[in-house]
Formats: C-alpha cells, structure tokens, sequence
C-alpha cells in the first residue's frame, strides 16, 4: 500500500513538474495563462496599457517554462531588451501592439534571454505609422529561430546589418505589406538555411542575386509581389537547386 501510495505522489509531481504548470493568475494579471494541445502552459496578454503592465506580470512568470507567448492589442511603446530574460518561450507572438522600438537603442539586441528557446518569432501590426516604423532588428543571438514574420510592419529600408549576423538556422522568413523602399545588396545573404521568402507589399523596384546566400541550397519559395520590380537580373535563380515557386 505504501509503495502504491510512493507511486502515486510520484507520478502526480511529475505532471506537475515545472514544464507543464501555470503560474497563479493572481500574479501575472492582467495575463492569463492556460495549458495547450501540447500540455504546456502558455500566456496571453491582451489589452495591456503600458510596458509597466507587462514588467508588472512578467514578475510571476519568473523560472516558468512556456510554450507559447501572446501580446495582443495593447500599447507597449519600446520593449524592454529584456523584459522575457527570467522565462523560456519557443514561439512568440506580438499582434496588433503599439511598438516603437524591440529595445531600448538600436544596438541592443532584442529578446535577450531567449537565446537558446525561441524559435518562432511573429510580430504582426506593431510598427504602423511613418513616424515610428521599424528601423533595426537584431536578431543573430537566437540561436534557435527558425520563424520569423514581420507582417504589416512599416519598414523603409532593410540594410546589410539586419541579418548579416544571422540567425543562421532561420528557414522561414516572412516580410509581408513591409511597405519597404529599399533592401541591402547582401541584406540575405547569411541565412543559408532559408527555405521560405517573402518580400511582398513595397515599393522595391531593383533586386540582384547577391542579396541572397551565394549557395541558396534549400531555398523553395521566392515571393517578390506587389512591388514595383519591373527587371529581373539573368542571374537572380542561378545556384537554387530547390526552387519550385516564385511569385
């Protein structure tokens, strides 16, 4: 009986093992937090008024393990470099959220802490208007990222330096309605592992080969539409063995 008993308390503290339990709602408010399909626990913060609403929550997320983190339809202004540093998150969402800068100065790299976890990033309708559109990522220190979709974000010029430091193992990357004007004559060429690209919804009107990998290996999808290229150079498909769709 006693070992049955053993067991029991056993298995119940393993379901209950960091990895798959929430914190108390009473400490993240005004986020929620629920376990999903994958039986881990993941966070919503929608509605927040303020960065201070989220370093408020994000003080009982501390040591907690999440699958998925969301930021929806608040006002967070510049997010703090790193205000995610105290928790793991694979996938994270910024949707619909006033931002005017991922840190607090444009050589701070964004979502410290998060180097060896994150590996999906979407930050949706966040940089909107001209006055405040994003100017800068750096993303290189995620060592994990495999996503990343910017989508509805207002981004004039995409240089050189946004990725020539990586992430290397980014495979998707999604720049869509960016109302981009210009892109760095190597701006893609780091990111060997790129399968997926999308460049849609600007004013682009030139591109050459050199923006991308010299051996764009695994590259399948290239999407350049709703811009105003009206020439593409000879070379611009040459050494993508894996390319079936362009648009």
């Amino acid at each position: 009986m006693k070992l049955l008993l053993l067991i029991f308390c056993l298995t119940i503290s393993s379901c209950l093992s960091d990895d798959n339990i929430c914190p108390s709602s009473e400490d993240i408010k005004p986020c929620s937090c629920s376990i999903g399909v994958d039986n881990r626990p993941s966070i919503s913060c929608e509605g927040l008024e303020s960065v201070d609403d989220l370093k408020k929550a994000m003080k009982g997320m501390q040591d907690f393990k999440f699958s998925n983190f969301y930021i929806e339809k608040s006002n967070i202004g510049i997010l703090p470099s790193d205000i995610f540093s105290d928790i793991e998150v694979r996938f994270m969402n910024i949707l619909f959220t006033n931002l005017t800068s991922l840190s607090e100065s444009l050589n701070m790299p964004a979502f410290l802490g998060l180097e060896s976890t994150l590996e999906y990033l979407q930050i949706r309708d966040a940089f909107i208007t001209e006055e405040t559109p994003l100017i800068r990522i750096s993303l290189s220190h995620l060592k994990k990222l495999q996503y990343l979709q910017l989508e509805g974000n207002v981004i004039p010029t995409i240089g050189n330096d946004w990725f020539e430091s990586g992430p290397y193992r980014l495979k998707q990357l999604y720049l869509m309605d960016t109302y981009t004007k210009k892109v760095g004559s190597h701006a893609f060429s780091s990111l060997s592992e790129l399968r997926r690209f999308s460049l849609t919804g600007g004013s682009v009107s030139e591109i050459v080969r050199d923006m991308f990998p010299s051996q764009a290996t695994y590259l399948e999808t290239l999407d350049f539409s709703n811009n105003k290229i009206s020439v593409l150079p000879k070379d611009i498909f040459s050494r993508m063995p894996s390319l079936n769709e362009v648009f």
